[in-house]
């Protein structure tokens, strides 16, 4: 006949979890870097020294989110990360650009008027002077012999 074991000496059943937590902090440290890459890319495109290494270290932790099964969050960061900042910075680079050549445009008019106004001046001086130098006679040519 078997004794029974004491409750004392039985294992105690440990509560299995389904899914261990779930680390958030790939994902949010992505959309971090994230923000903050295209926010310095806004500010000026010539800090690319600044928002590249962001958006490198955002598309990193997309990755690392996707392999802590935060799949849905690391996903969109992934294509985020690959998709927008190109697109912002071919629309920053011609936006500027353009406004740039504009006001480049505008300071040449703006140059070529004053130095055609200075011209203009010169040659009003000049003719002034041959005004007053000239004899008050045109003088007349000599009749061939």
């Amino acid at each position: 006949m078997e004794s029974p074991i004491p409750a004392a000496a039985q294992p105690v059943p440990t509560p299995v979890q389904a899914h261990p937590p779930v680390k958030q902090g790939a994902v949010i440290g992505g959309w971090i870097c994230f923000i903050l890459g295209m926010g310095t890319m806004y500010l000026s495109l010539w800090l690319f020294f600044l928002y590249g290494p962001l958006l490198l270290v955002a598309f990193i932790l997309s990755i690392v989110a996707m392999s802590q099964r935060r799949i849905a969050g690391g996903l969109i960061l992934l294509l985020l990360s690959l998709v927008v900042p190109p697109i912002t910075w071919l629309s920053l680079t011609a936006s500027r650009g353009s406004a740039a050549v504009e006001s480049a445009g505008k300071a040449i008019e703006q140059e070529v008027q004053r130095i055609e106004e200075r011209q203009r001046a010169e040659l009003q001086r000049l003719e002034q002077s041959q005004q007053s130098q000239s004899p008050s006679t045109t003088p007349q040519a000599a009749p061939d012999a």
